[in-house]
């Protein structure tokens, strides 16, 4: 992080830097249009920022990540525009460093769209432990700030802007660790009728059926949710969640041969430009919103 915000042009511009000048646009912004445009960089941004981890041996640090499925617009319009009776979101976490910044941020701009006064919860639903070596886990919100905060201490905005999402924690930017994100299951375990009465799983059964949108971050999170597959990408997505009761919102790279993209990936697919290791250079990857509510 700290070689991040001390470098200086081109393509290895300070993604730290273009998070936080984002994060100034977010807390001064009015009107929809400035907020439907500070939501579709942030959530380019969060892609991008997943597209690389420290688990990966060989591994190229791309700028922009191209998005097979670009839900922006969409999740805007059905979602965003209107938190009206959003009172909570829960986030799959992924990566530590500068995609935890960019998923803190998010949850900031859902704050400030809602209104700082109004009741939301956004909780990130981080691990005990690491199951890779740069995922987020418990505490890990704290060693992100004081990093920043020895970062930016000559910048007065950028610590005004800090010191204000840090306001917000532990009252509306919740972090919850629990051991099931340890656990090798898929998330479709909270449906299965030997686990109906389970009360170990109560709480996780809650974030898939209980949220107002539910935020799936990364490859790993993806395939749990989807079950762990090739699948043909003529498969609609819905056929593999509909345990999920709640909007949700994916942001993940492709690392793995588990693809589940539906007609807007056949598009995608159809392009004879895509390298040979499409599915996990991280080069490419879905914001992809599905209304599932039921």
């Amino acid at each position: 992080m700290e070689k991040d915000y001390f470098s200086t042009s081109g393509t290895h511009e300070s993604k730290i830097k273009k998070l936080l000048e984002l994060g100034l646009k977010i807390k001064n912004c009015t009107g929809d249009r400035n907020q439907e445009e500070n939501l579709g960089k942030l959530l380019k941004m969060n892609l991008s920022a997943n597209s690389t981890d420290l688990s990966q041996l060989f591994w190229e640090q791309f700028s922009e990540v191209r998005a097979a499925i670009d839900d922006s617009k969409e999740f805007w319009a059905d979602y965003a525009s209107d938190l009206g009776g959003t009172s909570r979101i829960n986030i799959l976490v992924d990566n530590f460093g500068i995609e935890f910044l960019s998923d803190i941020i998010l949850g900031y701009y859902f704050i400030l769209k809602k209104g700082r006064d109004t009741d939301i919860e956004i909780i990130y639903h981080v691990n005990e432990l690491p199951i890779f070596v740069s995922d987020v886990k418990s505490g890990d919100e704290k060693l992100l700030f004081d990093i920043l905060s020895k970062l930016t201490e000559n910048n007065e905005e950028y610590t005004a802007l800090l010191d204000d999402i840090r306001s917000f924690i532990g009252t509306k930017l919740i972090f919850r660790p629990d051991f099931f994100w340890n656990m090798p299951d898929n998330y479709n375990i909270v449906s299965k009728s030997e686990y109906k009465n389970t009360r170990e799983l109560s709480a996780i059964k809650d974030i898939f059926n209980g949220s107002n949108l539910l935020i799936v971050k990364g490859d790993l999170n993806y395939r749990r949710m989807v079950g762990d597959r090739n699948y043909n990408p003529n498969k609609k997505i819905e056929s593999r969640i509909g345990y999920i009761k709640c909007p949700v919102l994916i942001i993940r790279s492709f690392k793995s041969d588990c693809t589940l993209l539906g007609r807007k990936g056949r598009d995608f697919l159809r392009n004879k430009n895509i390298e040979q290791d499409w599915q996990s250079s991280g080069k490419y990857g879905i914001i992809q919103y599905i209304d599932n509510h039921r």
